[in-house]
């Protein structure tokens, strides 16, 4: 974290969710299989959207 988020940011321990994963990944082959649904945007695309919605873009 950069030194002006460290001014601004505050951990709250209790407040903290004990499993928190840094990291995740799926394999969608089983939804495609079971179900033939296929994703139809990479994740980056979706992240996109999330980012120009919330800023009003």
């Amino acid at each position: 974290m950069s030194n002006t988020a460290n001014q601004h940011v505050v951990d709250d321990t209790p407040l903290m969710r004990p499993n928190e994963i840094a990291w995740s990944q799926g394999n969608p082959e089983k939804a495609r299989q079971l179900l033939g649904w296929q994703a139809t945007k990479r994740m980056s695309d979706v992240i996109k959207v999330l980012c120009s919605s919330a800023s009003g873009i």
